[in-house]
């Protein structure tokens, strides 16, 4: 046992490890909340394109919406959280998507 301690605590055995020092890897830490409203938000514009051939006509709300959520709702776990301003903002954008594709999927069916 000693001779596996006196191997393992020998000078040459430490100064090898001090050569081979590793650098850890600085993650910058998410904000969980937000990381779940983009994946919804991701879903919506997947869903959106599945069921529409053509989205040009939503594009502009699309942008629009994202770059209030990317305003409002930052990765960044430093991030403040969204003010009842912002969030009002998104809402808004949001009933005007939902009635575009309203809109749109009225314009899809056959009106007798």
């Amino acid at each position: 046992m000693t001779a596996k301690l006196d191997a393992l605590f020998s000078l040459d055995s430490l100064r090898q490890n001090w050569k081979n020092s590793v650098v850890p890897v600085i993650v910058p830490a998410q904000n969980k909340i937000n990381l779940t409203i983009y994946n919804q938000y991701l879903e919506l514009q997947r869903l959106i394109t599945d069921k529409f051939s053509n989205t040009d006509s939503v594009s502009d709300s699309l942008k629009n919406l994202t770059a209030e959520i990317e305003l409002a709702f930052s990765l960044d776990a430093t991030a403040l959280p969204a003010d009842a301003k912002q969030k009002d903002t998104i809402v808004g954008l949001l009933e005007t998507l939902e009635e575009l594709l309203w809109a749109m999927d009225l314009s899809k069916t056959d009106v007798l």
